[in-house]
């Protein structure tokens, strides 16, 4: 199975740094939204951890190619071998300001008229 970003992504960018094997991009959608790529996900969840307003969900309908999610999790493998340190360091720094984001992520999910634009609040 592979990850989604649903909408409500505000375009931080912290899941595309955190990432082991590159499925993230962004700015190629019409609306200028983060996307994963799920030929390259292996659902390892950094992402997920990463993300301050809770949009990334597991995509139920995407089945993997057993060769090609061996070939993105051998990646994973070859990535972390080189920046594992410096990605749970990033991580361990986003999980403190996404504390710090939670009541952002509470008033965005009970009024999400306000965030149409995907702009945090002042």
């Amino acid at each position: 199975m592979a990850l989604r970003i649903e909408a409500g992504c505000i375009n931080c960018g912290n899941c595309r740094h955190v990432c082991p094997t590159a499925a993230i991009r962004y700015f190629d959608t019409a609306d200028l939204q983060h996307r994963i790529e799920p030929a390259a996900c292996i659902d390892c969840g950094l992402c997920v951890d990463a993300c301050p307003v809770e949009v990334i969900v597991p995509d139920t309908d995407y089945v993997h190619d057993a060769a090609v999610l061996a070939g993105a999790k051998a990646l994973a493998a070859r990535t972390w071998r080189t920046r594992g340190p410096q990605i749970q360091a990033v991580l361990r720094v986003m999980r403190q300001r996404n504390a710090r984001w939670a009541n952002e992520r509470d008033d965005r999910r009970a009024n999400p008229e306000r965030y149409a634009t995907g702009q945090r609040l002042p």
